[in-house]
C-alpha cells in the first residue's frame, strides 16, 4: 500500500521549478520509487579515473583545465568509493536499488546549477552596489570590472563559502524525496555535495568555463563519452549491451570535446 502511494506521487508538481535537465534527473529519481527488484552494487568496468580523457601534449598545455578534469574525477572516485555504499546500506532505499544512482547523478547536476546561480549573483550584487541596472548593456569599464571580479573568485575558489550552495542541492534532494528522511542526515551525501559544489565552483569560474554535458537522453553507448558501470556479473546482458538504461555520473565537456566520460548503466 505504501509503496503505491509512492509511485502515485505527482512529481511534476515538485519539478516545475527546476530546470529541464535537472527535472529530468529528478523526475527518474522519484520513478524509481515503485521498484521492488534485487539490490545490486555496480562496480566500473574500469577504474574511477578511466573517464579522464587527456592527451599529453594537451596536458602540457593547459595544465590549469587538466586540474579541473583532475578534479572532477576525485568527486567521482568519492561518490564511488563512500557515497554509493554509504546509500546501499541505507533500509529504506534497498527496496529501490537504482535510486541511489539518481540521486549521485542528481547530486553533481544540481550542484552546478546551484554554483552557476551564485556566481551570477555574486556578479549581479556587485552591479548593483555600483549602480548599474541589471538588464542594461554594460559599459566597457563595467565589463573590465565584472571580468576582475571573476577572476579573483577564480583565485580564491578553493576557499569561498559555499554553504549557500550546499544548502540548496540537499534541499532540492530531500525535499523532492521527502519520504526517505535518512537522506537529510547521510554524512557521505553530505560529503559528496560540498565536494560536487566545490569542483562545479571551480569549473565554472574558468575561462572559458568546461561543462557538463545536459543531454541525459538514453542512447547507445558511445565508447568516447561513456564508460560502462557494470551491475552483477551474473547479470551477462547488462555487460554486453551498448544500450544505455541510465547515467550515474554525467560526462565533462571541454567545448565539444568530452574530457571525462560520463558513467552508465546498461
Amino acid at each position: 500500500m505504501m509503496r503505491a502511494r509512492y509511485f502515485k506521487r505527482p512529481v511534476a508538481g515538485v519539478l516545475m521549478t527546476y530546470s529541464r535537465g535537472c527535472a529530468a534527473v529528478l523526475t527518474q529519481m522519484c520513478e524509481d520509487q515503485g521498484s521492488n527488484t534485487e539490490s545490486v552494487t555496480p562496480r566500473s568496468t574500469d577504474s574511477a579515473s578511466d573517464g579522464y580523457h587527456s592527451d599529453s601534449d594537451d596536458s602540457q598545455q593547459h595544465p590549469d583545465r587538466s586540474k579541473l578534469v583532475s578534479q572532477y574525477a576525485a568527486v567521482w572516485s568519492r561518490a564511488a568509493d563512500e557515497a554509493i555504499p554509504a546509500l546501499s546500506a541505507l533500509e529504506p532505499l534497498r527496496h529501490t536499488p537504482h535510486l541511489k544512482y539518481k540521486i549521485i547523478f542528481s547530486v553533481v547536476v544540481l550542484s552546478f546549477r546551484a554554483v552557476i546561480s551564485l556566481r551570477d549573483r555574486r556578479l549581479n550584487e556587485l552591479k548593483a552596489m555600483l549602480g548599474v541596472a541589471e538588464d542594461a548593456t554594460p559599459e566597457p569599464c563595467v565589463t573590465r570590472l565584472l571580468a576582475s571580479a571573476t577572476r579573483v573568485l577564480h583565485t580564491t575558489a578553493h576557499s569561498f563559502p559555499l554553504g549557500e550552495a550546499e544548502r540548496t542541492v540537499i534541499n532540492q534532494v530531500v525535499s523532492t524525496l521527502r519520504e526517505y528522511p535518512c537522506l537529510s542526515s547521510c554524512a557521505a551525501l553530505h560529503a559528496l555535495v560540498a565536494a560536487a559544489c566545490r569542483a562545479a565552483w571551480t569549473i565554472s569560474l574558468h575561462s572559458p568555463p568546461l561543462r557538463i554535458d545536459t543531454d541525459f537522453t538514453p542512447v547507445v553507448m558511445n565508447p568516447e563519452k561513456h564508460v560502462r558501470f557494470s551491475t552483477d556479473s551474473r547479470d551477462i546482458r547488462d555487460r554486453r549491451s551498448d544500450l544505455i538504461k541510465s547515467f550515474v555520473w554525467p560526462a565533462l565537456m571541454d567545448g565539444n570535446r568530452c574530457v571525462f566520460r560520463a558513467v552508465v548503466l546498461t
